[in-house]
């Protein structure tokens, strides 16, 4: 399980320091450029591009953690699976 969960603390890392930047800066940031709407409009698209980022990063570790939610817990052994194919095979429908 630990393979297909290793981009979860990535995901973490990032989110967290992105918003530990955000959450200091942002006001530091907006003040400067009070009169510069132009500015204002690069720091909101800005976070625009930084959210979409997050977005995206999130999007690997939510497929990992589903595909563990839905892998089956007890694989079938390799003769198992021969057995039934032949089995199947010669059923009439």
């Amino acid at each position: 399980m630990k393979e297909r969960t290793k981009h979860m603390p990535s995901a973490v890392a990032l989110t967290l320091s992105g918003a530990i930047v955000a959450w200091r800066f942002a006001g530091l940031f907006w003040g400067l450029v009070v009169g510069r709407y132009w500015c204002r409009v690069l720091l909101v698209l800005l976070a625009a591009q930084w959210l979409t980022t997050l977005a995206s990063l999130w999007n690997r570790p939510y497929q990992e953690l589903r595909n563990v939610r839905q892998a089956p817990l007890i694989e079938p052994l390799p003769e198992t699976a021969a057995i039934t194919m032949k089995l199947r095979e010669r059923r009439d429908v």
